[in-house]
This record gives C-alpha cells, sequence and structure tokens, in this order.
C-alpha cells in the first residue's frame, strides 16, 4: 500500500526456488486515553491517540475488549467495557499489539458502598453529625438523606464521611453517596431514621378544699407541662387516689376506674401546659392525711427525664366540713 510503513520480511517459497517478501504494518502504538477514568459498568465513551491505529481492536486489559470502536490511523473512539481498577488500554492490529506503558493507563472508578452510619438516628430538626463508612467515598459530589436532601459540611476520605443532617420528617430515609463513579445504593446499612425532638414533661398536682354542706369534696388540678425541646404530641398521667375514694366532675379528657384517674394530653409546645381537674368527695372515711399520687405513664416523642413525672398532693381534713391542702 503506498505511503503504508511496513516491515519487509525476506524468506523462501518452499520448492519453486523463488524469494517471498511479506509486507507487514508496523505495530500501533497508544500514546494517550480520554478520559482516562470511567464507571466501573462501562459505558464511557473514550478517544485514544496513538499511531498505526487504523482497523485496531481495543481491549481495556487482557480479555476485556471495547465496544463501538472506530479507528483512524491516529485516533480511535469506543465505549469502554465494565471492568475494576487500573487496566492498560491496548490496540491490536495485523501489524502487532500496541506495548503498555504509563499514557496507556484507564482507571475504573469503583462504585461507593455504606457500609454503616454513626450515629443512625438524629432529630428532625437536622444538624447531627453522622459519620458514614464504606468504600469507594473518596471524591463523593454529594451526600443525601432522603431523595433530593442534601447534607451538609461534607468531607471525605476513600472509606470515610463526615457530613451534618438536613432536617426532614419523622422516620427511616436512606443515606447515599454520590461520587464521580456513580451512587450507592439503598441499604439497610445506610438507613438513618429521623425522631422528634424530646420533649420533657413535668408532672405537677395540686389540691384545694371545696367545702359544702351537701357533698364536701377536693379538686385535684394535673397539669403536664412540657419543658422541651420539642413539641409534645400526646401523654398520659394517671392519678392514684385513697382506697375507698372515687372520683367525680371529670375534665375532659379523664375517666375514673375505681381508685385511678386516668387523663389524656394532646399537642403540648414547648414552654406550655395543659391542666384538667376532677374531684373527690369526702366523706367520714376521709378523716386525716389524704394523699393523692399522679405520674406519666407514657408520652411521645419520648421524655429525656424521669426524675420530673410524678408529684403527690397531700391534704389534711379534720372533718368533712374542715380540710387544708398546703
Amino acid at each position: 500500500m503506498p505511503g503504508s510503513p511496513v516491515t519487509l520480511t525476506e524468506g523462501a517459497n518452499a520448492g519453486d526456488g523463488r524469494i517471498v517478501f511479506a509486507f507487514l504494518p508496523d505495530a500501533p502504538t497508544v500514546t494517550g486515553v480520554s478520559p482516562d477514568t470511567g464507571l466501573a459498568a462501562g459505558g464511557t465513551p473514550v478517544t485514544v491517540t496513538g499511531t498505526n491505529l487504523a482497523g485496531a481492536v481495543l481491549s481495556f486489559g487482557p480479555g476485556n475488549p471495547a465496544t463501538g470502536v472506530t479507528c483512524t490511523p491516529t485516533s480511535c473512539t469506543a465505549t469502554a467495557p465494565a471492568g475494576t481498577g487500573t487496566v492498560d488500554v491496548r490496540a491490536t492490529t495485523p501489524g502487532g499489539t500496541s506495548p503498555a506503558s504509563p499514557a496507556t493507563r484507564y482507571t475504573y472508578l469503583p462504585v461507593p458502598v455504606v457500609t454503616s452510619l454513626s450515629p443512625a438516628s438524629g432529630t428532625t430538626d437536622g444538624g447531627t453529625v453522622v459519620t458514614l463508612h464504606g468504600t469507594g467515598l473518596g471524591g463523593a459530589t454529594a451526600l443525601t438523606f432522603g431523595p433530593g436532601n442534601p447534607a451538609g459540611a461534607l468531607s471525605c476520605t476513600a472509606t470515610t464521611c463526615t457530613a451534618t443532617a438536613p432536617a426532614h420528617a419523622a422516620g427511616p430515609v436512606d443515606v447515599q453517596v454520590t461520587t464521580p463513579g456513580g451512587t450507592s445504593a439503598a441499604t439497610p446499612a445506610g438507613r438513618y431514621t429521623y425522631q422528634l425532638p424530646p420533649a420533657d414533661i413535668d408532672v405537677d398536682l395540686a389540691a384545694q378544699p371545696g367545702l359544702s354542706l351537701l357533698v364536701p369534696y377536693l379538686t385535684y388540678t394535673l397539669t403536664a407541662h412540657n419543658t422541651g425541646p420539642g413539641t409534645l404530641g400526646s401523654a398520659t398521667l394517671i392519678a392514684t387516689l385513697p382506697p375507698g375514694s372515687s372520683a367525680t366532675s371529670l375534665a375532659p379528657g379523664c375517666t375514673a376506674l375505681g381508685t385511678s384517674v386516668t387523663c389524656a394530653y394532646g399537642t403540648i409546645a414547648a414552654g406550655g401546659a395543659s391542666a384538667k381537674t376532677f374531684r373527690v368527695p369526702l366523706n367520714l372515711l376521709s378523716l386525716g392525711r389524704v394523699t393523692v399520687a399522679a405520674t406519666r405513664t407514657v408520652s411521645a416523642p419520648a421524655d429525656p427525664n424521669p426524675l420530673n413525672d410524678s408529684a403527690t398532693a397531700t391534704c389534711t381534713v379534720v372533718s368533712v366540713l374542715v380540710a387544708t391542702c398546703p
């Protein structure tokens, strides 16, 4: 072929005494690969530059051919196959196979994998600093707590990321990392649970005589104070009466069963309070000290301080017409 570089090989044709000359093209060389990184799943369009590339077959590591190869003498375009690690891109033609060199290297970027979170929960307000462990995390460009909910202050190495959890509604979300190698899969190891901020309920019980010639009684006020920091969603407080006592004139949300009064409370903002009242009629058996104890049994969200979850109120009954409640 005119103008084509060839190698001249001399030999003898068997049996007829004629000289045979075989003209072979020079071996190809690869001088550059662009881009020199791509997804482990393959599919990255790549341009390979070099010499003697016409008609070449490209491989990304031994036995791993590229697809969609189109070549001129000085360049090839192709689609990288799937692979791992760093490999040499080599061109093969009838003239031979290009040698490996630093210029031929192509690196498959690992898909990031999340293996654990610490801590794995935080409040709906966000702001919790979370450490994520895994592989292939270097160069992360985004970390999300649920779809479209990016974390703040992201900093990553190959095996760890730290970030600040953004605000989100209560419930579990998948934490996923995006790097040039792709986005990590959603797995249980990457699950983060948003919880409502705790609401500390301070229980208060106050008593007051309500003397009457007909039916004397003691009035009790059972108050749930929410000292925060979160909003109370619900709470149940139970007051226990002395043996033989009963409750009347129950406030809405309160029920009586035997010597127990159960009161249900709804939403209370941080710093707010809600009070419910009931009466305990007096009789001759009520003489002396009358003590009623109240306690929080359940509430949502969590109550972080059990030390203020109960209260008592004691009155001294001298007669059905005389009682004092300090």
